[in-house]
């Protein structure tokens, strides 16, 4: 949709064709439609590209958004900025526009076939014309009570600060722009979410990207943190936290390879491409499903390319009831670098 502004600047409503830094994704309507779909997204591409450098642009996703591949965190552009920043407006040929948008798709999180379901009937409504009302605290003791009633408990945390001592049962999601990406993975839809940090200006961002996912009962935010959880005498629960060093050695011991179970939590392409030796690959978003196939009588210490997936998928096990479950810090890229000394 373009609105041509009185005394103001042209805008385009481009919905789901073209992101900031991205362009949409043709996969949603089956894999049958995709290629035909992607076609059609270049044309409609191309059709923006001819309008006037100066019309800003106004998504209808931001970053964190499954909708699109590496969607930029400016929440508008201009097609002239996205011109010149846009990868994917530089590719001017069908063929390898089509390809390289079918190659580059990010996974189906299990939220999108309720996203479709919500669309169709059509969503409630949130009142959030004025903006994302404040995130209330919300006492430990009230919290417990929550959690004992369903709710789930979000800690956006650091690996190393939430392995040293967190909420029984909390899911690690550390904070940046892909919290709601990760949490679309993770969280069942419906589910009652509480807050945790200890940095009160990551609230507001973590509470967008959670809505932008569609999980939208946010209770609200732990008041006071871990010292006022463990001063309320509530259950801490902790996870080891293994440098990349310290894996080497114990996979060249042998008791340490008999009790490790590392387990790589990226996806199947980045496993494909080079891996520690003797690991199973299972990405983030199939580990609950595969928990309770895992062994019990070994240490299983999950691991990614950074350290922040693999925290995730540790407190996922935890949760799952896995009973020794550890996090490699600084994952795979540390690995590497330890192999290369």
């Amino acid at each position: 949709v373009l609105a041509d502004g009185v005394n103001a600047p042209s805008r385009l409503f481009t919905g789901d064709l073209l992101f900031t830094g991205a362009v949409g994704r043709p996969d949603l309507a089956g894999a049958e439609q995709s290629r035909a779909l992607a076609a059609a997204l270049f044309t409609s591409v191309q059709r923006v590209l001819a309008l006037d450098d100066a019309i800003e642009i106004h998504p209808g996703h931001g970053a964190g958004s499954l909708c699109g591949a590496g969607i930029a965190k400016e929440p508008s552009s201009t097609i002239g900025r996205e011109r010149l920043q846009n990868p994917w407006l530089r590719l001017r040929d069908r063929d390898e526009f089509v390809a390289r948008v079918l190659a580059d798709l990010p996974e189906t999180p299990p939220y999108f076939a309720d996203m479709k379901r919500i669309n169709q009937a059509g969503p409630p409504v949130r009142g959030l014309a004025a903006g994302l009302a404040r995130v209330p605290a919300i006492r430990a003791s009230a919290t417990a009570a929550l959690v004992a009633d369903g709710a789930l408990v979000i800690d956006v945390r650091a690996p190393e600060r939430f392995g040293a001592g967190h909420v029984e049962g909390a899911l690690n999601i550390g904070f940046g722009p892909r919290v709601g990406y990760w949490a679309g993975w993770v969280v069942p839809p419906d589910t009652p979410v509480i807050l945790f940090t200890d940095a009160e200006p990551q609230i507001p961002d973590a509470a967008v990207q959670l809505l932008r996912v569609g999980v939208d009962r946010i209770e609200g935010v732990v008041s006071g943190g871990i010292e006022a959880w463990r001063a309320a005498g509530l259950p801490i629960a902790s996870i080891d936290q293994i440098p990349a060093a310290a894996l080497r050695r114990a996979l060249v011991s042998p008791a340490g390879a008999s009790d490790l179970l590392v387990v790589d939590v990226r996806s199947a392409a980045e496993w494909q491409a080079g891996h520690v030796e003797g690991t199973i690959n299972i990405p983030v978003g199939g580990v609950a499903a595969r928990a309770a196939a895992l062994p019990r009588d070994r240490t299983i210490a999950t691991i990614c390319e950074g350290g922040t997936r693999s925290s995730l998928a540790a407190s996922v096990l935890a949760r799952e009831g896995v009973p020794r479950v550890a996090n490699i810090t600084g994952g795979f890229a540390a690995y590497r670098a330890v192999q290369a000394t």
